[in-house]
């Protein structure tokens, strides 16, 4: 499985879950909203660093997919600019992070697995689906 795939499938994961624990607004939930955004940028932060400390490839893989599907979430949810000024993270930075995080341990399992064929992953990618 491609690791698009499984930043798709958590994003989609990430967004059921979200629509279905009343994370949505519901007229005089601005602030409830706002810290479920940074609920979710915090998470993203964890599992990129979870990623970066992982001795083993392919759960930094994981781990790495992880943090992309619940920032491309975020994205989804409210728009980056709005992001950034209200989250006062760079969101677009923190994407960027994580795709190169996914690429380096795509890269560290081609070396631990020579004859592993990995299919897709020159580009880390999942807007398809928007």
């Amino acid at each position: 499985m491609s690791t698009s795939m499984l930043t798709a499938i958590g994003v989609v994961v990430v967004l059921i879950l979200i629509t279905s624990k009343g994370f949505r607004n519901h007229g005089d939930s601005s602030a409830l909203q706002l810290e479920k955004y940074k609920q979710i940028a915090g998470q993203a932060k964890h599992w990129l660093y979870a990623a970066r400390q992982d001795k083993h490839p392919l759960v930094g893989l994981v781990h790495a997919s992880i943090a992309a599907s619940k920032i491309q979430s975020l994205i989804l949810l409210c728009p980056s600019k709005q992001l950034e000024k209200v989250l006062q993270i760079d969101i677009v930075n923190l994407q960027k992070t994580a795709s190169e995080l996914q690429q380096s341990k795509l890269a560290q399992i081609k070396i631990a697995c020579p004859t592993l064929e990995l299919q897709n992953t020159d580009d880390v990618s999942v807007d398809w689906f928007i």
